[in-house]
């Protein structure tokens, strides 16, 4: 067959446990739930504090256009809520289950099943950052737009095969797992990057004026 030397040298490869993730996380997360889970404080803190610093930088790019050492130590702290949060609604959904792996082996697995969003992250910021003004809005509303679609269903892929086999959730408690975690993430993601200011009398004015706004 034509793709034979092809997949004969992609057997070759070292893949990461990440990329092994992204591209098939059924039997990369079967493959890790077999191997001895690792435990420690850096464990549980890489992928997380990578993954914000991704965000972080994209950030920064994004609304500065530029990206110095003060960006790239300042913006990933403030964006280290949106790791932090996910990690609540893991340990809240998982919560009944803590035997299953130590914490720590747990959030490093979850994360793993960031790759997609990475990525489409580090590309949306490539993009924009180096679009002509004029296009931004067209590449919001076709490219980034589909891209979102697909990162949003092939993430929620990754986390119901986690749940899957890293915790031995049945079918549908896997489904379950997955559509809770995002219900409790993004509208805590949302709120605190819409509402910088959480207090009531804001959190209400902001409410307030997103339904002026569609109606």
């Amino acid at each position: 067959m034509v793709d034979a030397p092809f997949r004969s040298i992609l057997s070759r490869v070292d893949w990461s446990p990440d990329a092994r993730v992204l591209v098939g996380p059924a039997r990369a997360f079967r493959a890790l739930a077999a191997l001895p889970h690792p435990a420690g404080l850096w464990v549980m803190i890489r992928r997380p504090m990578f993954f914000s610093f991704v965000v972080g930088c994209v950030a920064a790019i994004l609304t500065s256009g530029a990206l110095n050492a003060r960006l790239m130590l300042s913006v990933p702290i403030y964006w280290s809520f949106v790791p932090l949060t996910e990690i609540a609604a893991l340990m809240l959904v998982t919560r009944t289950r803590r035997d299953v792996m130590p914490r720590t082996s747990a959030i490093d697995h979850f994360f793993m099943g960031q790759s997609a969003w990475t990525l489409f992250l580090l590309a949306v910021g490539l993009a924009l950052s180096s679009a002509p003004a004029g296009m931004m809005w067209q590449l919001l509303t076709t490219v980034v737009l589909i891209g979102l679609v697909i990162v949003i269903a092939w993430s929620a892929y990754a986390d119901y095969w986690f749940f899957r086999e890293v915790f031995a959730a049945d079918h549908r408690r896997a489904i379950r797992d997955t559509a809770l975690v995002r219900l409790i993430t993004w509208p805590i993601v949302v709120i605190i990057f819409a509402v910088p200011v959480l207090t009531p009398w804001a959190l209400a004015a902001e409410i307030s004026e997103a339904l002026r706004e569609i109606f």
